[in-house]
Formats: C-alpha cells, structure tokens, sequence
C-alpha cells in the first residue's frame, strides 16, 4: 500500500489559507511552504494539480487547486484516512491510560501507608 502524502489530513487548513490569498496562481515556493514540502515534491504536486509553466516557472491555478483539494477531501480515501488517524490516536490514548494505571502506586507512597498501617 503507498504512502499517504503527509499533507492529506491538512487539507482543510490549506484550503483555508488557499482562500485569503490574494493571488490568482501559486508557484512552486509557496506550494512548498503551504503543503510543508520539498522542491521536488512540490514540482510533482504542482503537477498532479494542473501545473503550467510559464518561462522557467511552475504556477497552479488558486482556484482550481482549492477545487482539487475539496474534490480530495470529499472522497473515500480522505474520509478513510481521517478515520484511521482517529482510530490510532485513540489507541495511543488507551495504551498511555493502561500504562499510567498499570504502574500503580509510587513505592514511596505505598511503603508510607504500609508503616503507618503497622
């Protein structure tokens, strides 16, 4: 199974900053930047999004990539993906609650009662 891009989960806090840009297109830094990218990632995403070249530089359309990106976040493999994410944040959760009881009493607390009990 491939790796899901890092980005996937935060398409919504892109799409929002997508939104109060004041650009008609995006280049390659900003990709970089706004989906927390390296250059050649970013090429290829641009790329994967409609990407143009205009002289040596890579644009995107801001409006169809906000397009994109809520098309992505509407289908199956966002919703599945935000799902698992749920799924292994609560079983972090429960291993760090069982750990937490499991280890019980601190041994000093518990030698303080044992004495006092005696």
């Amino acid at each position: 199974m491939p790796v899901k891009p890092a980005w996937l989960l935060h398409i919504p806090e892109i799409v929002d900053q997508l939104e109060v840009f004041d650009v008609p297109v995006l280049d390659r830094a900003i990709v970089e930047r706004l989906f927390g990218l390296r250059r050649r990632q970013a090429i290829e995403l641009l790329h994967r999004f409609g990407g143009y070249e205009a002289g040596n530089t890579l644009l995107v359309n801001r409006l169809h990539l906000i397009e994109k990106l809520r098309a992505i976040a509407g289908g199956q493999e966002f919703q599945a993906e935000t799902e698992r994410k749920g799924r292994l944040i609560e079983a972090v959760e429960q291993v760090r609650r069982y750990h937490a009881g499991a280890a019980g009493p601190h041994p000093r607390s518990a030698r303080r009662r044992s004495s006092k009990a005696g």
